[in-house]
């Protein structure tokens, strides 16, 4: 709770100048709601547009389900087990919506969604002006990958000879990246390290698939598990969904 509240106060000092952090954590209440509490009053005068939480499942200490199904947490569902502080995390979330009438945006991956969804009331405020669920796209030929994705990452090339889009193009992309959209722009990004090593004046396919075998190379066990869809090789990543 004390590092939810102090990443909150932190983001505001950048963003006003203020020094919200240092006052909160110095004298009493120094944890907790008492802490939470002290951030709402000073940054109430500020009228606070709109607060997004980024990484939400970060916030909390989360087990896996595998674990989850070890120690039955819940007896009819696969429900996420909480500490007091995680709790009293989502109970910050809904005061701030509800007394301080700040509105919040949440981003996480399914696991915080999890998190969020084991109390209904913080769900309700969460789904207020919509839900959207982004997946990774199922293949190369996905709508939103080649009609626009694809498209406008073609268009940031450094060389003044200009690698055209094309449908092998995309499929090698998709192909080394198994449609992660970080990835993908990652390996664009080192395909142009590889080129200008070469002192070349133009991408080529090799530079890609160069990158990927040298500066993405971590990533191959996991992008081939996403293109294999065994669900034994996908269990190795909790966050692959």
């Amino acid at each position: 709770m004390r590092d939810f509240v102090e990443a909150l106060a932190l983001a505001c000092d950048d963003a006003l100048g203020t020094n919200f952090a240092e006052t909160i954590f110095s004298g009493s209440g120094r944890t907790g709601i008492g802490a939470a509490n002290r951030w709402l009053r000073m940054i109430a005068p500020y009228f606070l547009g709109i607060l997004v939480l980024d990484e939400v499942q970060n916030f909390f200490k989360i087990q896996t389900k595998a674990v989850r199904a070890r120690s039955r947490i819940a007896s009819s569902a696969d429900r996420p087990g909480l500490r007091i502080v995680d709790d009293e995390a989502l109970k910050m979330m809904l005061t701030i919506t509800n007394s301080s009438k700040v509105p919040i945006l949440a981003c996480c991956t399914p696991d915080g969604l999890d998190v969020l969804n084991t109390r209904m009331s913080t769900s309700q405020r969460m789904v207020t002006a919509g839900y959207f669920e982004f997946s990774k796209p199922s293949s190369a030929d996905d709508e939103y990958f080649r009609k626009h994705f694809f498209p406008v990452l073609c268009t940031y090339q450094w060389f003044p000879v200009k690698l055209p889009p094309s449908d092998e193009l995309r499929n090698l992309l998709f192909e080394l990246s198994a449609g992660i959209l970080r990835v993908c722009v990652t390996l664009w990004i080192k395909a142009h390290g590889r080129a200008l090593d070469r002192g070349a004046d133009r991408l080529e396919f090799d530079d890609f698939r160069n990158a990927a075998a040298r500066d993405l190379s971590p990533l191959q066990d996991a992008v081939q598990a996403l293109h294999s869809e065994d669900p034994r090789r996908l269990r190795r990543y909790e966050d692959w969904r």
